[in-house]
Parts: structure tokens; C-alpha cells; sequence
């Protein structure tokens, strides 16, 4: 684990030793950088790196409220740090909004994205992610903070959805790595559910377009399955991509999994680890 100094705070970076260009994966609100701990083993030899965002894992808490920019910012100090150049910059849902930001503000660094199911709305009309609502009344507040063992949060999350469509391996990292043992002995999640409703109420697309205009590199984009009629308004199973936003890129492609839900990099680390391979690999012109 690497300790870097960004906008105010010291974020944690882990890091897997290996060779050739550099991959840094940015992970999604609510996690942590070790739910890509499984796609990491599946990439041997490779130079990975993964950042704790802001109030998330072991990185240190950001006070609120919270912007998707901000988050975009971090990644990029993060990289510069790292003197990466030419990496590989692959995010999972906020993370994939948070590597584009990154990406538009740095040269250099990133040779190319894979963006899985990032959170990239369609801007016509102006979509919100979720229905606007106060930090109290968002069912996120409500979720269970407080965790006798790793263990009993394991067995309580692989009874329910999403989780319990996780593969095991990423649902006990998900677990391991996300909480933090308080003053009692207990343990209560490292982003706890207050933090992460901020994150979600204070998400907003108005800046990312022009972000996307000064990204020149390759971009893959990969969406889950669309919005059906029958989901409810706060599922998070939905993709919440833009279906036309590949297009935006000046080098950009489409992937749609119609089956998959936006979960998929922790319920299919093996299929994602092969995504990154062979994009990693792929020649550029």
C-alpha cells in the first residue's frame, strides 16, 4: 500500500508489482480498491494499481459534500504521483466518471480507458442518476453501518441481492476490506452510509461533456443491461450509461452486455480481468 498526498488528503494506492504499462482501476461508490483484488490475480505479471477513493477503504474521509469532479481530480493527482505514462485507466461506474475527469486533465498519462458501466447519463433530456433526495430519505441511509465480524457481514450480504450474485472471492474482499474496527471492538463500514448517500446526491453531468471533448485516446466503453419497466427506481442493477456516449469519444467503442447488471466486474472477475488483458494488449495505431 502506497500513501499519496491529493487535494487535501492522503489516499491509499495498493499496488501488485509486474511489468509493462501501467493499469490503475478505480472502483465504485460505496467500495473499496481491494474489490479488484480478484481481477488483479487473474493478471499476473502485469503493473497494477488500485486507488482507495476519497472516504472509501483505507483512504482518509473527505468532509461533504461531495462532487463527481472532485473525485476526478484525486485520480488524476494519484497518477501523476505514480508517474504513470501511457497506463491503462480502467473505472467501474463513478469510477469510470471519475477516470474520465482524470483523463481530460492530464497528457500523457493515460494511453487509453476501458470505462465499465460508468455513470455517464444521457444528456437529452438532463437526467439525474436517481430521483432527488435528501440525504435522510435516501434508502442508502438506511443500510446496516455496524458489524459484529467480517464474517457475519459475509454471511448476512451472500443471502441477498446484489451481492448475492457476487463472485465469493470479490463478496470477501468487499467485506475484509470495507470495514473498520471502532473503539468497542465492533466493526462499521470504512464508507459509511451517510457518506455514501453524499456521494449520490451530489452527482451531477454538467461538466462531464466538455470533459469527454478533451479525451484524444482510445476509449472502450462497457455497459450492463438496460432500465426494464419492472425496476425500481433506486435499483442499482440497470446500466446507468449512456446508450450513445462511445460516440462522444473521438476514439471511442461500444460493448452492451443485455444481461449483465452494472455489477458485473465483482460477479464475473475472471470475464473482466480478460476484458482488461486483451485491451491492454490491443495495438494502437
Amino acid at each position: 500500500m502506497h500513501r499519496i498526498a491529493a487535494n487535501g488528503l492522503e489516499l491509499a494506492v495498493w499496488e501488485w508489482g509486474g511489468e509493462g504499462p501501467a493499469i490503475l482501476l478505480v472502483h465504485a461508490t460505496g467500495f473499496h480498491g481491494r474489490c479488484w483484488d480478484a481481477v488483479a490475480r487473474r493478471l499476473p505479471g502485469r503493473r497494477i494499481f488500485a486507488l482507495d477513493q476519497a472516504s472509501h477503504g483505507a483512504s482518509a474521509r473527505r468532509v461533504p459534500p461531495y462532487a463527481a469532479a472532485g473525485f476526478g481530480a484525486d485520480v488524476a493527482r494519484v497518477a501523476q504521483t505514480l508517474g504513470l505514462r501511457d497506463a491503462l485507466g480502467v473505472g467501474h461506474s463513478m469510477g469510470g466518471h471519475a477516470m474520465v475527469v482524470a483523463a481530460s486533465q492530464t497528457h500523457g498519462v493515460f494511453g487509453s480507458l476501458l470505462l465499465l458501466d460508468p455513470v455517464i447519463v444521457d444528456p437529452e433530456p438532463a437526467t439525474e442518476l436517481f430521483p432527488v433526495v435528501s440525504a435522510a430519505d435516501h434508502p442508502v441511509a438506511r443500510r446496516r453501518n455496524r458489524w459484529a465480524s467480517v464474517e457475519q457481514m459475509v454471511e448476512s450480504f451472500s443471502r441477498r441481492p446484489p451481492y448475492s450474485r457476487w463472485d465469493s472471492e470479490v463478496l470477501l474482499d468487499y467485506c475484509r476490506h470495507g470495514l473498520r474496527r471502532d473503539a468497542s471492538g465492533q466493526f462499521e463500514l470504512a464508507c459509511p452510509p451517510e457518506l455514501e448517500v453524499e456521494v449520490y446526491i451530489g452527482i451531477h453531468m454538467r461538466t462531464i461533456y466538455r470533459d469527454i471533448a478533451d479525451v484524444k485516446i482510445p476509449v472502450d466503453i462497457v455497459r450492463a443491461r438496460d432500465r426494464r419497466p419492472d425496476d425500481a427506481p433506486f435499483d442499482f442493477s440497470p446500466s446507468p450509461t449512456w446508450r450513445s456516449l462511445a460516440g462522444r469519444f473521438s476514439d471511442g467503442r461500444d460493448e452492451h452486455l443485455p444481461e449483465d447488471t452494472h455489477f458485473f466486474p465483482m460477479e464475473a472477475p475472471a470475464w473482466t480481468a480478460g476484458r482488461i488483458a486483451s485491451f491492454a494488449d490491443a495495438p494502437r495505431s
